[in-house]
């Protein structure tokens, strides 16, 4: 092996060889101190200990020559990038930290990056964020996880809040399960909760079903320290004149009103009514004098008079506060039929 050493100045070759061999010693140590190691061929370096490269600013290695270690790990660079191979996994064992400076990231492949800029951290994928723990994800009290910019979900060891910015929708496959005894409260007033086995709907004021077609119930309705109030008012005709007739469109509410205007011959005509459905008629005189009861244009289901109902003694109706309130149940779209009356009409 070929060895030249380069010196400074006049190009003297400097090569001091220290060996310390003590009385007795198996081992050496060997101090080379020089200025350049030229080889031509390949340079190999024995040492039965350490071999501690102790240079006083660099250990230069040239771009594109690397240091292997065994055959499968390589480290090289190209005055540029730093390439790292490794034939099985890269461990980095540091005793504390592992810092990345800000504003440099760590990219898995092209599509995938982490990075912070020593405020934030930025997770980046190509695709989707897969957290595959195997026990919990855990996000600390009072730290939310924001979806765009309305939309936030963040707990406080205690209560868990979601935020929207606009509408919260559930779309389960099959059901959303609120576990007994704990409810759904709206506002501060209104709370549904069930448990396992009835359903309370509790309200700081009325309870509105506004159902567009029906409200559906099955088995018993009980009302406890109420009353059930038709409180919807349909068409109302005030001027039933003699011989004349009206006609009350069931679909449009519950409860109707009728002024016999002293009259004694009103045809009454029922139109979209709801097979099986319960309606109010008001059966008023206006006039004050000689007013009665009206007859029902259909009669198939009603072959009985309302005055017949009404008032079996046959009386007139001859004062402004004579009234009749008539139950009916409608048996198609036009036909009704009486369930009860009560009446003061010719009392």
């Amino acid at each position: 092996m070929k060895k030249l050493f380069k010196g400074l100045g006049l190009g003297l070759l400097a090569l001091a060889l220290v060996v310390g061999v003590g009385a007795g010693s198996a081992n050496a140590a060997i101090t080379v101190a020089v200025n350049a190691i030229t080889e031509t061929g390949a340079l190999t370096i024995t040492a039965v200990g350490a071999i501690n490269l102790t240079a006083t600013t660099d250990v230069v290695v040239p771009a594109n020559v690397g240091v292997t270690f065994g055959t499968g790990e390589k480290i090289e660079g190209d005055s540029t990038d730093l390439t790292v191979t490794s034939g099985g996994a890269i461990n980095l064992t540091a005793v504390t930290d592992v810092v990345v400076p800000a504003n440099v990231g760590v990219t898995f492949g092209t599509g995938e990056k982490i990075e912070g800029d020593s405020t934030d951290l930025t997770v980046t994928s190509g695709g989707a964020i897969n957290l595959t723990a195997v026990t919990d994800v855990v996000i600390p009290a009072d730290v939310g996880i924001t979806f765009g910019t309305g939309e936030k979900i963040e707990g406080d060891s205690t209560d868990l809040t979601v935020t929207s910015g606009g509408a919260i929708n559930l779309t389960a496959v099959t059901d959303v399960v609120v576990p007994a005894n704990v409810g759904v409260t709206f506002g501060t007033g209104e709370k549904i909760e069930g448990d396992n086995t009835s359903i309370t709907v509790t309200s700081g004021a009325l309870i509105n079903l506004t159902s567009t077609t029906g409200v559906v119930v099955t088995d018993d309705l009980s009302l406890t320290n109420g009353a059930l109030t038709y409180a919807d008012t349909g068409s109302q005709d005030e001027a039933c004149t003699v011989d004349g007739g009206v006609t009350l469109d069931l679909s449009t509410g519950n409860f109707f009103s009728v002024d016999m205007v002293d009259n004694t011959a009103c045809v009454v005509t029922f139109a979209s009514g709801k097979v099986g459905g319960i309606y109010v008629l008001e059966v008023i005189n206006g006039g004050g004098t000689t007013g009665d009861f009206p007859t029902f244009a259909s009669t198939t289901n009603q072959a009985v008079t309302p005055k017949a109902v009404c008032n079996a003694g046959g009386g007139t109706s001859d004062a402004l506060a004579d009234k009749a309130t008539i139950l009916l149940m409608a048996r198609t779209a036009s036909d009704v039929q009486i369930l009860s009356c009560a009446s003061n009409i010719g009392a």
